[in-house]
């Protein structure tokens, strides 16, 4: 009878500790807690260039009950899954909500880059511009199709001799590149006009053992060439790049052999060789600008 009573109080002490367990607040929470703590954003920072996007998580819950939202849709916007777009430069923040909590990440934009703001090329060549540091698909635009066409891909086509601006939109930005058209090159271009050295104290026809001519001189101030574009001795290379649209020089890393035959304190640094295709005689031309190392035009030469 007596070991009857001891099991009953027991069995009623063990059936009012499970009745405390659970009233008690917090202990059949437990497992929740921890699978709260496991919820988080997978990026709290992340740095976009325009065009660009990047996916944010929050994980340990369902992605269909999580609220995205950005602060300023202009700068980032982002959709109901988590893919955040970069628009335009600046800095947002992106929230994600779930149940009573709110998680956020810090985007900051960055802007993409043109590869050429300022461009001078011949009409019937073509040339590429490119966007840099974005993926975004650029919506291309010329303000003058008369002067010069491009493509969905950036393909700029000269078509007359003018001014246009060429633009690329990303996102809320938009890239310009102003583009200049010159005349193509004619034989004019690489005919030089004096048959011989008078009037020209810089002036030296040096034949080749193969007989091709070669016409060394220093431009003189007081004589002029043919069709030269107005470019001379003493220029620029921007006055250069702006005649025949030409936009990256060849850098010279040893001795020319020819160039002995000046005694020039300023030897060339770069140089620029044109190349012309006569379409009778199928004879090319050729024209070499020298520029020191403050970029001046110290030496032309004619060759054939």
């Amino acid at each position: 009878m007596r070991k009857r009573k001891i099991i009953c109080a027991l069995l009623v002490i063990f059936m009012l500790v499970g009745g405390i367990v659970d009233i008690l607040p917090g202990v059949n929470s437990v497992q929740t807690v921890e699978a709260a703590a496991k919820t988080k954003l997978n990026k709290t920072k992340a740095t976009l260039y325009v065009g660009n996007t990047v996916t944010l998580k929050l994980t340990g819950v369902s992605s269909k009950k999580v609220k995205w939202l950005s602060k300023n849709k202009s700068i980032a916007k982002v959709t109901s899954t988590g893919k955040v777009t970069a628009m335009k430069k600046g800095t947002v923040y992106i929230y994600a909500k779930y149940k009573q909590k709110t998680y956020k990440c810090k985007v900051t934009v960055k802007s993409a880059k043109i590869s050429n703001k300022k461009l001078t090329l011949q009409v019937g060549y073509g040339y590429a511009l490119e966007l840099s540091n974005t993926n975004g698909r650029a919506k291309w635009k010329s303000s003058n199709t008369k002067v010069a066409k491009i493509n969905a891909n950036g393909y700029v086509m000269p078509r007359a001799t003018g001014n246009t601006k060429i633009t690329a939109k990303v996102g809320n930005e938009t890239y310009t590149c102003n583009l200049k058209v010159v005349p193509a090159f004619s034989e004019n271009d690489f005919t030089f006009d004096t048959p011989d050295d008078e009037g020209y104290t810089n002036y030296i026809d040096y034949s080749t053992g193969k007989g091709s001519n070669w016409y060394w001189y220093f431009s003189n101030a007081s004589k002029t060439y043919r069709c030269n574009r107005n470019v001379n001795v003493g220029d620029t290379y921007n006055d250069f790049t702006s005649a025949y649209g030409y936009n990256e020089p060849e850098a010279v890393s040893s001795y020319d052999a020819y160039r002995s035959h000046f005694s020039n304190s300023a030897y060339p640094r770069t140089f620029v060789t044109l190349d012309y295709k006569d379409g009778m005689t199928q004879n090319h031309y050729y024209k070499t600008f020298y520029f020191d190392r403050n970029n001046t035009l110290v030496l032309i030469v004619w060759h054939r």
